[in-house]
């Protein structure tokens, strides 16, 4: 959305994607298996969330995301999946939980052209389904006379959100 000149509508749906993550999949989570609030993981991913919330806060306040900020944000992120993947890599249950998957995926395994298919395809309908929504939320935005970061906060948000639960079932 930034690069094709809409970078509220991108703005928007960073700031829209954060409550629509807790509230929306959390929800529908909750609604159908009750979640434990004392697991690890939660107790682990509840304060980085609320960390880099507070940062994007604290950012978003000068009304202007310098480059340094943009590079900082992204060098944060990588520390913390470094983070996450050496406390899971000696976690025993993790270990065996990936176990299970690769010996999962050996069994469904598919050739390598099929995949190398799969994935081109995959990285196609990617971009075009993101063209297509960020110019349909472009001119929706404008038809109602909304700004762009109210639909990315929102429709945009929601649906990605949407989306990605549908694409882990």
């Amino acid at each position: 959305a930034a690069v094709e000149g809409a970078p509220a509508l991108a703005l928007g749906t960073i700031v829209g994607s954060n409550p629509a993550n807790i509230l929306l999949v959390l929800g529908v989570a909750g609604a159908m298996h009750p979640v434990a609030r004392s697991s690890a993981g939660m107790r682990r991913e509840a304060p980085i969330m609320l960390l880099a919330t507070l940062a994007f806060a604290a950012i978003a306040l000068s009304r202007h995301i310098a480059r340094w900020q943009g590079f900082l944000l992204i060098a944060c992120l990588a520390a913390y999946v470094a983070a996450i993947y050496a406390m899971e890599r000696h976690d025993r249950k993790a270990i065996q939980e990936r176990a299970d998957e690769v010996s999962e995926l050996r069994r469904r395994r598919h050739p390598l052209h099929v995949n190398v298919l799969i994935l081109g395809g995959a990285i196609a309908a990617l971009f075009a389904g993101s063209e297509i929504l960020v110019d349909g939320a472009t001119q929706f935005a404008r038809i109602l006379g909304v700004p762009q970061a109210v639909i990315g906060a929102t429709i945009v948000a929601i649906g990605q959100e949407i989306q990605q639960m549908l694409a882990v079932q």
